[in-house]
């Protein structure tokens, strides 16, 4: 593992603020031991509030190569870290559903959250890695 990385397994919670309605669903079983009937994959969750702060809308797609690399440059150590939060996200959501015997995380959410984040790393062994 990567140094920068470390200090991912030591921490409480892991929570990804792309899957924030599964990442608090993590938070209540961890510090309450009980799963609101909320986080279940197809129940009615609390609407997510998004605050643009001015930014318009933008895709970090549509940047030309030329910032992209200028970008990666300057986070690699950052998606590093993420692919590290990523994996332990995923792994603390299996435990959940097996020990809660529900699902918290849908297919669709999961699969839609690795198409958004293909850029930063790919699932290997059950693992989210980072592209080296």
């Amino acid at each position: 593992t990567r140094p920068e990385t470390w200090s991912i397994p030591t921490q409480q919670v892991v929570g990804l603020v792309e899957l924030y309605a599964e990442s608090w669903c993590l938070v209540e079983a961890k510090t309450s031991g009980r799963l609101p009937p909320e986080c279940s994959c197809g129940a009615e969750t609390r609407k997510e509030r998004h605050v643009s702060h001015g930014v318009p809308a933008h895709d970090w797609r549509a940047f030309s190569p030329s910032v992209a690399r200028k970008v990666d440059d300057l986070t690699r150590v950052d998606a590093a870290v993420y692919a590290a939060a990523v994996s332990r996200f995923f792994a603390d959501v299996a435990r959940v559903e097996r020990t809660f015997k529900r699902t918290i995380l849908c297919p669709g959410r999961r699969a839609a959250f690795l198409e958004d984040s293909w850029y930063l790393g790919r699932m290997v062994e059950g693992r989210f890695a980072a592209w080296d």
